[in-house]
């Protein structure tokens, strides 16, 4: 294994155990706050960092069009993503959610496909079934009966709109990823106080030592994985980048089953195993496909 290798491995290994510690944290954090006023103050401080990136490497924020999909970037994968996201973690544990976003490549594909950005394929198509089959199974045969529909149905939109916030970004072109994140995080920060302040939801500062931890690993967190995964892109393909969306959800059990006590049954291993091997079928393998067409083209 080269330097590049190493490297790469090492900042993989750094996306993948960041991220997947970001549901636990999430869940840490509404366990006091309301999940509005939550999700609001953790990207309060992720914009700030941002910014800061920002104006430390003297980096130009896009303008006219680029501005207008970077702030509509936010709304959907920062502001309304992150809102039914923490919603949903107010409910569910944080190794069921984890599988359920484990789903945001596949609905990347298919979302790229009603763009005209993608072609379908029969492996989107059975990857998709494949990955609705496994929430069923989950949803059904989970250890905790009591388990509502309502923020698994949460969890499954926060995937679609991030998914959705991904492929408007596509559109984008010359922009460097740490402006357009400075600009997504500002507007979804913005969108979420505007929401935390539309429902009436009570605006109070963290009291437990366990939620100021929980914030500050998810403010700093976030730069992390995404510094992190911008190294393993300047190293790896895009698609075998993505290969950590599939890893992230094992260190959410494990962290989950450790600091929460997540009970973990024969139905959640299924179909957590279900929804994983359909993202792995319906987007990661056509990703290859297409990968390994265009080098050859």
């Amino acid at each position: 294994m080269d330097q590049r290798d190493r490297t790469a491995l090492s900042a993989f290994i750094l996306t993948s155990v960041f991220g997947g510690g970001m549901a636990v944290a999430i869940k840490f954090s509404v366990l006091e706050l309301e999940p509005m006023w939550a999700a609001a103050f953790r990207f309060l401080g992720v914009a700030a960092l941002f910014l800061l990136l920002v104006s430390l490497r003297k980096e130009a924020l896009p303008r006219g069009r680029d501005l207008t999909i970077s702030g509509a970037y936010g709304v959907l994968g920062f502001g309304l993503g992150f809102a039914l996201g923490f919603y949903a973690l107010t409910e569910l544990d944080p190794g069921f959610a984890a599988v359920i976003f484990a789903t945001v490549p596949l609905f990347t594909l298919l979302l790229a496909v009603a763009h005209g950005q993608e072609t379908i394929s029969r492996k989107a198509v059975a990857g998709s079934l494949v990955a609705i089959a496994g929430i069923a199974v989950m949803v059904g045969f989970t250890p905790n009966t009591s388990i509502p529909l309502l923020p698994v149905l949460a969890m499954v939109a926060a995937a679609l709109c991030i998914a959705e916030s991904a492929v408007l970004v596509k559109s984008l072109h010359d922009i460097h990823p740490i402006a357009v994140n400075a600009v997504g995080t500002t507007v979804g920060a913005v969108f979420l106080i505007l929401l935390t302040l539309v429902t009436g939801t009570e605006i109070v500062m963290p009291q437990l030592t366990e939620t100021w931890v929980a914030m500050l690993y998810m403010m700093f967190g976030s730069l992390v994985v995404f510094i992190a995964y911008l190294t393993v892109l300047e190293h790896w393909s895009a698609s075998r980048a993505s290969y950590s969306v599939l890893i992230m959800p094992l260190f959410t059990v494990l962290l989950s089953v450790w600091l929460l006590d997540e009970k973990i049954g024969a139905g959640f291993l299924i179909g957590a195993a279900l929804v994983l091997s359909g993202v792995y079928i319906g987007a990661i393998t056509h990703d290859h496909v297409r990968h390994h067409r265009h080098i050859h083209a």
